[in-house]
């Protein structure tokens, strides 16, 4: 039994190689599809999700039916109609499942009221959504890039 556990720690049984997944609560069709094609060709290795519904995403969350599997990050989009952002992550700390799991927003909101509500909703970082195509892919891949590979959780 004692030269089995350290056969096990000298040669770990392979586990297949999980992609970390990224959620992002979006209704702008555009805005997924762009921050989508930046995921795709500068973070290969990430499976995107995108849910341009905020009403069905609220609803799953509190039902607990939203995510597939464990989501690395969770971007959310502050002005949305009918459900907001601020709505979403009220939802996603109700829910308990997602304490540790990273709830970025990315917004065009430069307010400070935005900013200092969403922290207030308990979000971990709040990035402005750039405008341009190259801004835009550069903070984003930057954004993900440090939750992904830099910050331990």
């Amino acid at each position: 039994l004692e030269k089995e556990a350290h056969l096990n720690f000298l040669y770990p049984k392979k586990r297949a190689i999980e992609r970390p997944s990224i959620y992002y609560i979006e209704d702008r069709e555009e805005d997924i599809e762009m921050v989508g094609r930046i995921i795709q060709r500068e973070l290969p290795e990430v499976a995107f999700h995108a849910i341009d519904d905020p009403e069905r995403a609220l609803a799953q969350i509190e039902s607990g039916t939203l995510f597939s599997d464990s989501p690395k990050i969770i971007l959310i989009d502050i002005n949305m109609p009918k459900v907001n952002g601020f709505e979403i992550l009220t939802a996603l700390h109700a829910n308990g499942a997602f304490t540790s799991t990273p709830k970025v927003i990315f917004s065009s909101s430069t307010q400070q009221r935005d900013i200092e509500e969403a922290y207030a909703f308990k979000c971990n970082s709040y990035i402005e959504k750039p405008q341009s195509y190259p801004k835009l892919k550069e903070t984003l891949t930057k954004t993900l890039e440090y939750w992904l590979t830099y910050n331990l959780n």
